[in-house]
This record gives C-alpha cells, sequence and structure tokens, in this order.
C-alpha cells in the first residue's frame, strides 16, 4: 500500500527534476569537504546512537524536578 502513494510522488518529482534543474556541468570538480563531513557524522552519531543503545545501557530519560 505505501508504493501507492510513494511511488507516483517519486516519478513526478524525478520528472520534474529532469525538465526543471539545469543541465550543466562544473568546470572543475569539487572538493570533498572533510571538516563538515566528519561535523554531519558526529551528529548523527550522537543523535542515533542514545535511541540505539539507551535501554540497553540503562539511560532513563531526564525529569525535571517538581516545582
Amino acid at each position: 500500500m505505501i508504493f501507492l502513494i510513494n511511488l507516483p510522488l517519486g516519478a513526478a518529482a524525478f520528472l520534474c527534476a529532469l525538465r526543471h534543474l539545469p543541465r550543466t556541468q562544473a568546470g572543475d570538480k569539487p572538493r570533498l569537504d572533510i571538516p563538515g563531513m566528519l561535523l554531519v557524522s558526529l551528529a548523527a552519531l550522537l543523535v542515533i546512537f542514545p535511541l540505539v543503545q539507551g535501554r540497553e545501557y540503562d539511560w532513563r530519560r531526564a525529569r525535571h524536578p517538581a516545582r
């Protein structure tokens, strides 16, 4: 059932991209952004690791003290 929505939307987005995005090529190759890649990898690790391993390490939700 999920493909009844996603497949037509993806096909429409692909066709729109072919029609509206320019077909130019850059003169020189873009360089790999190593610091940005490391920063995004670290951010993903810091978000995903607690979500996946939190219960195994018995990490509990932070509770706010009663006022």
